[in-house]
């Protein structure tokens, strides 16, 4: 339970239950198709269900993709950010020689 209370699990599960309704549409146009005889009848069907639940699916794998490409994105960003952020520490204590460096030369 601790982990939904992060925005970026919340939104990848809702995205990932948009794409069960994609699925769930799809289908629902199946079995609209496959009980109609007529072919002309079947079009609605295929038009109203099938290609929303296509269109669903496709939209909901996309914004997945890009939801969790950012997600990476600042994990990375954050990780570059402490580096940085102890080499600076580093350099400002050799600066003012907390970190004695070693000589050349000397034993």
């Amino acid at each position: 339970m601790k982990a939904l209370r992060d925005p970026g699990i919340r939104a990848g599960l809702v995205l990932c239950a948009t794409v069960i309704a994609g699925f769930v549409l799809f289908v629902l146009s199946w079995r609209g198709v496959a009980r109609t005889i007529y072919v002309p009848f079947q079009l609605p069907w295929i038009v109203s269900a099938g290609v929303v639940g296509l269109a669903v699916i496709g939209g909901s794998f996309g914004a997945l993709s890009i939801h969790l490409g950012r997600r990476a994105d600042a994990t990375h960003r954050a990780a570059v950010d402490d580096i940085v952020r102890t080499a600076i520490a580093l350099t400002d204590d050799i600066r003012a020689e907390r970190i004695p460096l070693p000589r050349r030369g000397a034993p």
